[in-house]
Parts: structure tokens; C-alpha cells; sequence
């Protein structure tokens, strides 16, 4: 079974409903939405989850034989950029603690086109170095972080990362 976090929201359900119609069992968790869109109801588990409460978060796997993890769990950033990246590495790093503790097969999270602000060339691709730019919104700022935490995070663990921009 799959587990997508923040899987009710837009960039989760649809990832939800493509792994579904691809033939997949899958698990979304929600910590505020509490609809599910037409597409995906009937077709998949939905779990109420604060990704930043890792005893929770944790507790997952005794409801359900977790195989591979697609973290899309997100908050929206603040006046206070602290507490959101405080927010947003809690829930990434809870979801990196669940991919070892389980054992899963991979992990992947989403990154954004944002990370390659800065490079000049004119189609960008993830072999390219991510560049030290300013970039120009939190969101972007952590997605640029959330791919090294990953891999070095998972690095030895058997775990397979996968870090994708949607393009």
C-alpha cells in the first residue's frame, strides 16, 4: 500500500487518484481538509493525520502495511518563516523516521521548478546542480532544502529517494 500525505490536497489526490488508476492500494492522510474529491471516493483509505505528531504519524503502520511513501504534506507559509519551516521539517522528517521504522521501498517528495531559479540554461533537468541563488519564495526555499535532507536522510537505509519537480 501506498501512503501519500496531504494526499486530499490538490497535488496529493491527483497523485492519489494516478497511483489508484495505475492499480495501486492507497492511504491519504488529511489534517484539515475533510472532503474527498468525487475521483478518489471509494477508492482510497483516507486517515486524519497532523504529520508533525510523529507518535501518530508512526502509528500508521498498525492500520496499514505501508510499502512506499509519497510525502506531499505541506503547510502555507506564515508571517513568521520559522514557524513554517519548523512545521514543514517536522512533518518531512516524522515522514523520514516512518520510511525507516517501516522499512518502506521508496520515498518521494515533491520539489518544485523553483529550486533552478537562477540557472541559465533553458530546459531544466534533475541532474542539474541546484544553484545558490536568492530564490524567491519560502515554499521554494524549502522544497530546495527538502532533497538533500532526503537523500542523506535515507543514504544506507535501502530505501530508494525519489525527489521529482513537477514539469
Amino acid at each position: 500500500m501506498i501512503l501519500v500525505t496531504g494526499g486530499l490536497g490538490m497535488i496529493g489526490a491527483h497523485t492519489a487518484r494516478a497511483l489508484v488508476d495505475l492499480g495501486e492500494e492507497v492511504v491519504v492522510t488529511t489534517h484539515r481538509r475533510a472532503e474527498v474529491p468525487s475521483f478518489l471516493a471509494g477508492r482510497v483509505t483516507v486517515e486524519p493525520l497532523d504529520v508533525t505528531d510523529r507518535d501518530a504519524f508512526l502509528a500508521l503502520a498498525a492500520r496499514h502495511d505501508i510499502s512506499d511513501i509519497v510525502h506531499l504534506a505541506g503547510s502555507i507559509p506564515g508571517k513568521d518563516p520559522v514557524r513554517y519551516f519548523r512545521t514543514d521539517t517536522t512533518g518531512l522528517l516524522n515522514a523520514l523516521d516512518a520510511a525507516h521504522a517501516w522499512g518502506v521501498r521508496r520515498f518521494a517528495v515533491a520539489s518544485s521548478l523553483g529550486v533552478y531559479a537562477g540557472r541559465t540554461e533553458t530546459r531544466w533537468h534533475e541532474d542539474l546542480a541546484l544553484p545558490t541563488a536568492e530564490l524567491p519564495h519560502l515554499i521554494v526555499a524549502f522544497k530546495k532544502a527538502v532533497e538533500p535532507f532526503t537523500t542523506h536522510s535515507l543514504q544506507g537505509s535501502g530505501v530508494q529517494p525519489v525527489a521529482r519537480s513537477p514539469s
